[in-house]
Order: C-alpha cells, then structure tokens, then sequence
C-alpha cells in the first residue's frame, strides 16, 4: 500500500496509511479548508468546529448542533447564517463565540437564544433581525457595535451585571424598546449606543464615567421620547456632563448621591423640578444652567452656591436662598431673564460679583438678615431694588451704590361682600423666605392665628369661617 500525503488536511505532512480497514476512521484534527455536514459547511482548528456557512435557504427553524462528527462546535463564524430565512433557532450549550454578522438581516428571525457559554458576540451580529426580545446571559462583557442595529421589533432587552461596555450604534434603530434597564456592571456606554425613538424609562444601576462622549445625550442620541430616568441606590456621585443637553424631563436621584458634577444638567430644557437629596455635599459649576428648572430644588447638604449653578434659568421667576447657604459664587443666577423676586436668607455671609441678574425688567431682592453679607463689586445692577426688614440696623441706607429699601409687606385685602359659603377671603402677597401669620380679632385687643405661612412668593388665601353676629378685624404680621 503506497503512502497517501494529505497536504491540506495537516498543518505539517505525515503519511497515512489508508486502506479498507482504516478508511472509515478518519480523523482530521486540523483543517484549513471547508467541510460539509449535512447542510452545514464548517472548518475545525485545535478540535473545535467553527460553523461557516448554512446552505438551506427554506428552513425555518433551526437546533445547531452541539457536535460534528465528535467534534464540539464552538464558534459560528462570521456571516454563517446571514440573509436566511429563519424564523427559531436553538443555539447549543457549548458555544462561545458568535462572529461579525451572524444572524445579519435574518429578516424574519423572531426567536433566539444565547446560552450562558457564550463569551464573545461580535460586531452586527444579529443587526436587521425580527427578534422581539433578548435574554443576555451573564458571561457577556461587550455588546459589540451595531450588535442589534435596526431590530426594529425588539421590546424587551436585559444588560446583565456582566457587561461593561455598550459600543456605538449597539441598540441603534430599535424603534420598539420603551424601557431599558442598564445593569450593575456598566462603565462605559459609547456615543449613539442607543437611538430609539420610543424608549421613554431607563433604569440606570450604575453611572458610567466615560462623559462627556458617553454623556445622556450622546449615548441616548435619538431618542427623543426620554423622559424619565432612575439612578438605583448605591451610586454617590453623578459625573461631569452627565445629563448634557439631555431631553430628559424627571429624573430620580437615590439617597445615596452626595456629589454632582460640574455641567451635570446643563442645558435640560425639559427638567423643570429635581429633588436633591440631602445627602448631597457638593455639586460642582454650571450643575443646572440653563436648565428647565422653575424652582431652586431643596439642597439642604450645601453651604455655598458654586459659580453659574442657575445661569441663564429662564423659567426661574421667584428664589429663595435657603438658611444652610453661606456663600453665592459669581455668576449664580446670571442671565436668568424672569427672575422677578430673590429672598436670600440672614446666614448668607458673601455674595460674589454677577450673582444676581442684570434684567431688563425689575428684580426685587429681599435680605433677611440683621446684618448685610459681604458684597464683592458688581453685584447690583441698575434695575435692582433691594430691601432689608424693619429694626435691622446693621443695615446701611446704600451699599455700592444701591439703596437700601424697608421691606413693607402689603396689608390684607379683604372681601366680604359675597362670602363663599360662609367663609371670609383674605389674601396678600407674602415675601419668600419670611414667616407671617394671619391673625383675627373681635375687639382689636385680642388677637388669635387663623394661619401661619412662610417661604413662598405668592398670593396666599385664607378662607376663615365667618361669625355673623360679631364682628371680624384680620391682620397680617411678620415673625
């Protein structure tokens, strides 16, 4: 029997005897050149079997096998099953990898597992399929780039603790998602990573720091329907530039942030309330400008203002500086066109230039304490008027110019001419910031709260029970 030299089945040349006894126990252990199983093509490289191609164009659903020939199949290579006209397919326990354009426009591939053994799923792998929902194991770190681009039916998608990074373009034109869960593992999403114009509700686990490319509004870019999004507890810190620009309207922050970052809401127009938690220490510059905001949220974990916090605020109309507040930075409410009323509160000790803004309007700024805080140059404009309270006199009649006025809140205004169903109307507009009480008397000698209110500028009403067989007096004092 003469020696046979199999070139391209070795990767070095051994003779092999072949003969009728030996012909049927074949074994080829590395191939460099496509087999055939059935309607499988596929190579084999250190005993494993990397499928490379499916060959049946009317199938529809479909179990890969786990093995060929006693081989273990552990890789689909790129492209394998690309343009078919599946509709299930099964992928065995066993597989680790899932190459470039896989399952790519499997137009009308609805169903698909991926087993925990998978590893690896590459670039566009299922990219244009019909895949409703995906269960991600949790062995998966990267979802690679435009791994589900253009899934248009996808509703529902898992990111498991595992992964850490969500390339560009990976949920692009999924046009069916409307809530999404990032999981616990997450550090980087890349820009683009989802644009999904129906996705409304993302739960994020994890703050990822690559910002600002992986910013809200880069990484979510399309996806103009965002409105809401929640930080699971855990997280501290909220990094620079995270919701730039962003389309977001409410967002949930847990109890256990205590920073934000510089830029951080910077220019959401559609955020316009937020509720800081009080463990909240420090929030770094421009945090809110030109955001939507229509009221300075509570900080109450803060003793100073940093430069720009609420810089061209446009919807901001009344403010109140809260007691905790020992420093306003330059520039703090800068640019804020509406803003008509400013209460700062007597525990303010420095004010820094460009603090207030330069309206075109008047801007009415009330300090409560008994003493004036430091005030560096250009903080008054020519359009403020500027009041302190009554008895206070630490107070100068001007500083740098700017005359300082008596706050003389105005009296009651009572109507009891057509009384609602026997209640009196007494309203007033109150100050920001100061405690009152609205108080009634039979004689004029003895005085009783009807109602004590504080903190806000409005027109406040109370509707009193009215006695009919005396007479009422109502005032309105300050405490």
């Amino acid at each position: 029997m003469r020696p046979l030299f199999l070139a391209r089945a070795y990767k070095s040349l051994e003779p092999l005897w072949i003969g009728p006894a030996v012909a049927s126990m074949l074994f080829i252990s590395n191939t460099s050149f496509a087999l055939t199983f059935g309607d499988y093509t596929y190579t084999v490289a250190s005993n494993q079997v990397t499928i490379t191609a499916y060959n049946n164009t009317t199938n529809k659903t479909l179990i890969i096998p786990s093995t060929i020939s006693n081989i273990p199949v552990v890789n689909i290579g790129d492209g394998a099953f690309m343009q078919k006209g599946l509709t299930n397919v099964t992928i065995p326990t066993g597989i680790t990898y899932i190459g470039t354009n896989a399952f790519a426009y499997c137009t009308y591939l609805q169903t698909i597992n991926i087993p925990s053994s998978v590893l690896l799923i590459e670039k566009h792998a299922f990219r244009q399929t019909a895949v409703t929902s995906m269960l991600l194991p949790n062995s998966i770190q990267t979802i690679r780039e435009s791994t589900f681009n253009g899934c248009t039916n996808l509703n529902t998608i898992n990111i498991p603790d595992s992964v850490k990074t969500i390339e560009y373009y990976a949920f692009s034109g999924c046009n069916s998602l409307k809530t999404l869960t990032l999981g616990k593992g997450t550090e980087i999403v890349e820009s683009y990573a989802f644009s999904c114009p129906n996705l409304t509700n993302i739960i994020i686990s994890k703050v990822w720091t690559n910002t600002p490319s992986g910013r809200i509004s880069l990484a979510f870019s399309g996806c103009p329907n965002l409105s809401a999004v929640s930080i699971s507890e855990g997280n501290t810190s909220i990094p620079d530039s995270f919701f730039y620009s962003s389309v977001v309207q409410n967002v949930s922050l847990p109890a256990s942030t205590k920073s934000l970052g510089n830029y951080c809401f910077y220019n959401c127009l559609n955020m316009t309330s937020i509720s800081v938690p009080a463990a909240v220490t420090n929030i770094g510059y421009l945090c809110f400008s030109g955001s939507g905001l229509a009221n300075i949220p509570p900080l109450n974990g803060l003793t100073s203002l940093p430069k720009g916090t609420f810089m061209n605020c446009q919807r901001l109309t009344d403010v109140i500086i809260p007691d905790n507040i020992k420093q306003i930075e330059a520039d703090v409410f800068a640019g804020c066109a509406s803003i008509q009323n400013i209460s700062v509160s007597g525990s303010v000790t420095n004010i820094m230039a460009n603090s207030f803004p330069a309206n075109t309007a008047t801007t009415k700024i009330y300090f409560l304490g008994s003493n004036p805080p430091t005030f560096s140059t250009g903080v008054f404009a020519s359009n403020m008027q500027t009041f302190c309270r009554p008895g206070f006199a630490g107070w100068p009649s001007s500083i740098n110019g700017q005359t300082i006025s008596l706050v003389t809140p105005q009296p009651p205004e009572i109507s009891l001419n057509q009384p609602y169903q026997g209640y009196a109307s007494i309203s007033f507009k109150a100050i920001g910031g100061i405690n009152y009480a609205i108080q009634r008397s039979f004689d004029l000698t003895t005085w009783q709260n009807a109602r004590s209110i504080s903190g806000a500028f409005n027109n406040t009403t109370l509707n009193d029970p009215l006695d009919f067989t005396n007479k009422i007096f109502y005032r309105v004092i300050q405490y």
